[in-house]
């Protein structure tokens, strides 16, 4: 069945360094940043937009920088800020996000196979996938 699939393979950044900015689209859209980042931008107002995005407070500030909402003075200045409260390897925990438990192939598997225990092993098989995704409580 999945050998019947077709897939076209991503778009691969056609310049070094290009990863970063279409990750950033992909997590930060433009246009979602350019009405969610309203200055004057802070700590505080980045530290609310985390959750929602999923993003750290750095990216989030970073994005405002390359978008530019924010000038290079006052993204270093946030960035210092960020350095100063110890925040640039662990952010507060108050912001900790809840790891995502992905959902989607086990939704296809179970679609494609009415009886996943069955067929856990020909599946890893196919998709050379840990047997261990595909067994459910």
């Amino acid at each position: 069945m999945f050998s019947q699939l077709k897939v076209s393979p991503p778009r691969l950044p056609e310049t070094e360094g290009e990863e970063p900015q279409v990750a950033a689209e992909f997590l930060m859209p433009e246009s979602a940043m350019k009405r969610e980042l309203i200055p004057p931008i802070t700590l505080t107002s980045v530290a609310k937009l985390k959750p929602k995005w999923g993003v750290s407070m750095q990216a989030l500030i970073k994005r405002a920088r390359t978008l530019g909402i924010l000038s290079e003075r006052q993204y270093r200045y946030l960035c210092q800020q960020i350095s100063a409260h110890g925040w640039k390897k662990q952010e507060p925990s108050n912001l900790d996000l809840t790891p995502e438990k992905p959902q989607s192939i086990r939704k296809m598997a179970e679609m494609l196979y009415k009886d996943i225990q069955c067929y856990a092993d020909t599946m890893h098989l196919r998709l050379g996938t840990a047997i261990e995704l595909f067994v459910f409580s």
